[in-house]
C-alpha cells in the first residue's frame, strides 16, 4: 500500500469506526424491538458475529 493510500485509510479509519458502530446500534435496537428481553452484550456479540461473516464475503 502506498504512502498515500496509508494516510488516506488514517483519515476514513475514525468513520468506518463510527459507521459500524451505528450498524451494531441498528440491529441492537431491532433486536431489542423484537424480543424485549434481550441480552444487550450477546446480542451485539452475535451481530458483530454476522457482520465478520458477511465481510468474509466480500
Amino acid at each position: 500500500m502506498s504512502e498515500l493510500q496509508q494516510a488516506e485509510m488514517a483519515k476514513l479509519h475514525s468513520h468506518i469506526t463510527q459507521d459500524v458502530h451505528k450498524l451494531v446500534d441498528k440491529y441492537l435496537r431491532i433486536i431489542e424491538w423484537e424480543v424485549p428481553e434481550t441480552d444487550e452484550s450477546a446480542a451485539r456479540e452475535m451481530i458483530l458475529q454476522q457482520i465478520k461473516i458477511t465481510l468474509e464475503t466480500l
